[in-house]
């Protein structure tokens, strides 16, 4: 194997440059499936994060090689032979040879390919032979291992081809989705403590909340992926709002909640002591040292044009958000409570008379007063129940940027390995 690790540094930068990948599988987007939406998720952010990426498949977009596709008609009939035992061995030779020509110039300058599903399950198995003859680094990124029916054990075959996925391939870095998947693959290769790397599936919570373009660009400078939780304050920057408040009780809760996110998305009021009140808020946040911690949407404002959100984006914030706040000292109603409700997110608000009214009594009040320590146990409450936990769970183990960081150090240490895949 050419040593194609060995890349000179960026002429610019004087760094090395980042690995150059290939992504494949039997399909790829905007072919609907799993594992076609996990492939075209690693190869889009792969991309933005700097790396060559390129994407091979059957069928879809990439580079299409059209015998990678379990659809092919030859592919389709050696396989179902291959199941009832006849199976001709010449013909899968000739194919298998025919896939890895194909692939040899698309793989040649790849310093890692990673290869969804083809060495563990058994669709198109010339395929799984021509990679593991490829001589390349190849991680096996595996989401599915062949399970009977009956009990749920993987399914065991020593007979070639068969065996090339139902054993650890020499020189492969497999990947498994899950804990659980990985036990599967350490059964079926009777190895209980076989060394295999999990990696889970990403969620991209904005995308998941239906945000749009233009609000996934306006919340670009904030790190929504990683807030936990992320405080919502839907609410113009007023005097009787008083959002200090919040920043005070954001100061106290810092170092409890690393992560603390707050989110103010209105306008300064437009009738009285235009933007004075964000610049004195702008002031205290600096002061209490919350430049990345609260966010005002006013600070994108432009001069002589309209607030950058509308109610529709609003709307997608109340999806995106762990609790909403209200520290209003004075209302005649309460919309927000209601926005929240149907949105599913609790709501910590003063103890208002139309708040009670409004809500049912379903919202983690905090005394009208509103002293800062109050108002941080209160969310503290909010943030204390199953839905809540649940979404921490979910963001801090599976959204893309701690997924993607994972993900990294797999090439990382595939490319720095000394082994390649083993010729079958």
């Amino acid at each position: 194997m050419d040593d194609a690790s060995q890349q000179p540094p960026d002429s610019l930068s004087g760094l090395p440059l980042k690995p150059r990948l290939a992504l494949l599988h039997y399909s790829a987007p905007p072919v609907t499936g799993g594992v076609e939406s996990v492939l075209g998720e690693q190869a889009g952010r792969l991309a933005a994060a700097g790396y060559d990426v390129r994407m091979i498949a059957g069928r879809g977009d990439g580079e299409l090689l059209p015998e990678l596709d379990t659809a092919h008609p030859r592919v389709r009939r050696l396989f179902r032979e291959l199941l009832a035992g006849r199976g001709s061995e010449t013909e899968f030779r000739e194919l298998s040879s025919t896939i890895a020509g194909s692939l040899q110039p698309l793989l040649a300058d790849r310093d890692c390919v990673i290869v969804h599903n083809v060495l563990s399950m058994p669709f198109n198995l010339p395929f799984t032979a021509a990679l593991l003859a490829s001589r390349r680094r190849l991680v096996a990124w595996v989401h599915d291992v062949v399970i009977r029916d009956d009990d749920g054990s993987p399914v065991e075959s020593v007979n070639y081809p068969f065996s090339l996925i139902n054993q650890r391939q020499p020189g492969v870095s497999y990947v498994a989705i899950s804990e659980t998947r990985r036990e599967d693959l350490r059964r079926l290769w009777r190895e209980p403590e076989a060394k295999a790397e999990v990696v889970p599936n990403g969620i991209d919570s904005q995308r998941f909340a239906g945000l749009s373009r233009k609000l996934m660009g306006l919340l670009s400078p904030i790190p929504v992926d990683r807030a936990w939780p992320l405080i919502l304050i839907p609410q113009r920057v007023t005097e009787n709002k008083r959002i200090e408040l919040a920043l005070a009780a954001a100061a106290q809760l810092r170092q409890r909640l690393p992560r603390l996110t707050v989110l103010v998305t209105g306008p300064s009021d437009p009738h009285s002591h235009q933007g004075e009140l964000l610049s004195q808020l702008l002031r205290r946040r600096q002061e209490l040292g919350l430049n990345g911690t609260v966010y005002f949407l006013a600070e994108q404002a432009v001069a002589g044009r309209a607030h950058p959100i509308n109610a529709d984006d609003i709307a997608m914030l109340y999806r995106l958000s762990d609790v909403v706040l209200l520290t209003g000292r004075a209302e005649g109603f309460g919309l927000p409570l209601l926005e929240a409700a149907l949105s599913r997110v609790p709501v910590v608000c003063a103890a208002l008379p139309v708040f009670q009214e409004i809500s049912g009594g379903e919202i983690y009040p905090f005394p009208v007063s509103g002293d800062p320590a109050s108002i941080a146990e209160a969310l503290l409450k909010a943030l204390d129940t199953v839905v809540a936990r649940g979404r921490r769970h979910a963001l801090q183990r599976y959204s893309w940027p701690v997924v993607m960081e994972q993900l990294e150090a797999v090439i990382a240490g595939a490319v720095a390995a000394r082994g390649v895949a083993a010729a079958p």
